[in-house]
């Protein structure tokens, strides 16, 4: 998670790239369950417009 909390260059405090963060990891562990179905859908993951939603959580 250390790369995920390097790229929340928005959030203010820690707590707050935390947040993000769990939100992230949440929404593609719900989704790419196996790290396998993960690495085959690396594309979908990068264009997958949900994962937004975690950023306004965060702020």
């Amino acid at each position: 998670m250390t790369s995920c909390k390097d790229e929340a260059t928005w959030a203010k405090t820690d707590a707050e790239k935390d947040t993000y963060c769990n939100c992230m990891l949440d929404k593609l562990m719900a989704k790419y369950p196996k790290v396998s179905d993960f690495m085959e859908n690396v594309d979908k993951v990068m264009a997958d417009t949900t994962l937004q939603e975690c950023r306004p959580k965060a702020q």
